[in-house]
Order: structure tokens, then sequence, then C-alpha cells
């Protein structure tokens, strides 16, 4: 099978592809967020396929030059002991083709052009396709779950179809005063190198790379947020999310920037904020297990109570997938990499592919959406 890339000249003919099968209104062939997500990301390696005039954006051709199997990715650039490698997000993996394997054939040839190749939320039946070419498929990455209305929760769940739990209870502890910064440049120099020099193999944070993240994110509106006394303490980046069908809101804490002293100042800042703005509850999601425990242990110093990897869906609606507990995560070394890395030590949040989106297309209706 040919495998061909596309060119910026294509880009109509692969938003026309991405309708065709997931409908007129799918929120990833918005025109604003086709481009800010797959032209404008910031990557050193990929640079010099764009100024080939390439997009991330990989298909087989039909006979009569239609796309007949796709694959969008969104190129990154992979800190892994202080040298910086090559990594991919594959975002949108579709065979419309009727070709045995033409998917498959996608995922390999992206696969040995990186050092780690990584994806959200994928089906069953990409799940299985992905573990059958030997990629390890996380089912639930890890989550932490601050509670601030226990009674609300309880009545979402029960009415969401969940089972009725005990841990419920809220924490005793009120979060820190904050302040909210105007964008990410604001940031404190100290924790932007912290993030840095505490990550063994994750998404390269750069400077270019958060401001196109968070402050020109065409429709999410993000709070950067640090503790009150001392901006270079911590800083938070976060969300406020609706729940679906309901008059409640979570807070997606997709970053954290510890200072000097660690991340609990920074977390404190996340939880006051939340709290502050009427949440039900917050979260925060990361792909290694070292993360989270450190969460865990700011949580206990500032007298919170975090409920880690609970059974409380993080959708409530669409129906079909209210009963996931978290996010899964596929991830495999691809064939640039020496391997000298274990997997589990790979870190990203929320704040990493295309899982902090909007789900609904009418972005207007949105509390997180900008105005």
């Amino acid at each position: 099978m040919n495998i061909l890339p596309h060119t910026s000249s294509e880009i109509e003919d692969v938003k026309k592809f991405l309708r065709a099968n997931y409908g007129a209104n799918f929120y990833g062939a918005n025109n604003e967020y086709f481009n800010w997500l797959y032209l404008q990301s910031p990557c050193r390696w990929f640079q010099k396929h764009r100024d080939a005039g390439l997009i991330p954006v990989n298909s087989i051709r039909q006979d009569n030059g239609d796309i007949g199997a796709l694959q969008a990715f969104v190129p990154f650039d992979l800190l892994m002991q202080n040298d910086l490698g090559r990594g991919a997000w594959d975002l949108e993996w579709i065979n419309a083709s009727g070709i045995r394997g033409a998917g498959r054939a996608l995922a390999k040839h992206l696969l040995a052009e990186v050092d780690i190749y990584a994806g959200y939320g994928c089906n069953d039946l990409s799940a299985t396709a992905f573990k059958n070419m030997g990629m390890t498929l996380v089912p639930e990455i890890s989550r932490g779950v601050f509670v601030f209305a226990p009674e609300t929760l309880g009545t979402l769940i029960r009415e969401a179809g969940g089972q009725e739990l005990e841990e419920l209870q809220g924490g005793n502890g009120i979060g820190k005063k904050w302040i909210k910064l105007e964008n990410t440049q604001e940031i404190a120099k100290e924790c932007f190198e912290e993030y840095t020099a505490s990550m063994t193999c994750g998404v390269t944070r750069s400077r270019e790379w958060l401001s196109w993240r968070f402050d020109n994110h065409p429709f999410i509106d993000y709070a950067i947020v640090a503790p009150y006394e001392d901006a270079r303490a911590g800083s938070a980046i976060l969300r406020i999310e609706s729940i679906l069908g309901t008059n409640e809101t979570v807070a997606r804490i997709v970053d954290l920037f510890p200072g000097k002293h660690g991340v609990k100042n920074a977390l404190g800042a996340a939880i006051g904020f939340a709290r502050d703005h009427g949440c039900t509850l917050a979260d925060y999601f990361c792909t290694d297990f070292w993360s989270l425990d450190t969460i865990a242990e700011a949580s206990r110093e500032l007298g919170e109570n975090i409920l880690l990897n609970p059974h409380i869906p993080f959708r409530f609606q669409p129906l079909e997938v209210r009963g996931a507990h978290s996010i899964n995560l596929v991830v495999a070394h691809g064939g640039q990499s020496n391997k000298s890395i274990p997997l589990s030590a790979f870190h990203a949040t929320k704040a990493d592919a295309n899982q902090d989106i909007l789900r609904n297309p009418d972005h207007s209706a949105q509390s997180d959406s900008k105005k």
C-alpha cells in the first residue's frame, strides 16, 4: 500500500473526508480548529516537513485518487534524558477504503518515523489493532479527583446510572488564595524550569508551545493561576467545563508547574480557584503513576482529600461513555527510539493531544468557551 503525506493544498480534501466519516458538524474539521491544531502547533522535528509544504496527515488513496484511509497526528518534541526526540500523537485513524489492514499500515508507517507514538481514547476496534501491533494499551490512565460538593456529585452519579460511592467526602482544606495570570508567558521562570528539570520523558513545554496550546486556543478560555503570596511558588493551568446535561461544572486541572518547594502551591492555587468558582469537583489526569503519587502527597499537605482513580465517570453524557472513569492511552516505542526509557516514565496530561476539547458544537453554549 502506498502511503502518502498530504500537502497544504489538500487540506480541504482532508476535511471533506473527516466530515464524510464523522458528520457535517465534526469538531475536528472546523476550519479554525483544524488550522490551529495541525498547522500551527510548534514542533522542531516536523518543521522541515512543513517547510516542504506537508501537513501532519498521511493517507492511502483509492485508484481514483480519493482518500481511502487516513491518519492525522500532532507531532511533538519529546524530552527524554535532557535530549529532544520525535513524538507523535495519533488523533484520527480512519479506514474507509474496504482494504483490510490499511489503518494498521498507516499506524506502522508513523510508528517507524518517531521515538514515541501515543494516543488517547481509542475505541475497541483500534485498541485490538494496537495490541496486535505490540503497542501498550493502558485501559484507564491515572486520575486524581477532588470533590467539593459530595451530595451533588452523588446525585449526578445516581442519575447517570453509576454505582453508589462511599468515598465522596469533601476535603478539609480550602486550597490557597490565588491570582490569575494574564497568559502562560507570565508563568515564573523558576516554575517553567522546574517542570522541565523534573521530567524524565514527556512532551516538551516550550514557551512557544504553551502560547500555542493555551493562549491561542480558538475556543477554550484557560485560567492560569498562581498562589496569591508569590507567583514564583508555582502555577496551574485549568479550565472550567460544564458537566453535560447538568447545571454543574468540573475544573479540569490540565497542567501543573511546581515551584522550588514542589507542586503543593500550584495545586493549592488550582483547588482554590475551582472552589471559588463553584465547581462540583476538580480532576487531574497524567500518564505516569509517579506524578499522581506526588499530587497525592501534596494534597495531604494541603489538608485535601484526593480520590485516586475513583469510580466516578469523567463524563456523564453521552450515555455510551458515561461509565468510563478515565480516558485510555496507547503508547509505544517507535522505530527511531533506543528504548532506554521505559514507557511507564512517559508523562503527559490532559493538556496533550486533543482530549481537552469542547464536545458541544455550539461553542457559545459552553461555560468554558471564549466569547
